[in-house]
């Protein structure tokens, strides 16, 4: 039996020395790497409340809040995500320019 599956030394793989992988938009492969990711926090806030004349107080779930994350050590060689990733750094730093985070830009 001979072997089942060749293998490639000289494969070039940028993103094998880094702990995540980042998937942007519909993306099925990834357009970056990163060692170190943090904020991936929530908090809600605890509504309290009585119905009636019932004289226990209930709590409920309030507004939720989300830290910001943040990519640490990172590499791309993707230029649509390093365009969004630029754009984010320039509103944090105050110029105004018509994009959204959330999408990313058209080339």
């Amino acid at each position: 039996m001979g072997k089942p599956f060749t293998v490639n030394i000289n494969r070039y793989d940028p993103y094998k020395t880094y702990r995540f992988l980042v998937y942007f938009g519909t993306s099925t492969s990834p357009v970056a790497a990163v060692s170190k990711v943090t904020g991936l926090k929530r908090s809600s806030d605890v509504i309290e409340y009585k119905e009636g004349a019932n004289a226990i107080t209930l709590k409920g779930l309030g507004r939720t809040k989300y830290e910001p994350i943040t990519l640490e050590r990172g590499l791309t060689q993707d230029l649509d995500f390093a365009k969004w990733a630029n754009a984010a750094k320039l509103e944090n730093e105050g110029w105004e320019q018509d994009t959204s985070l959330a999408e990313p830009l058209e080339a």
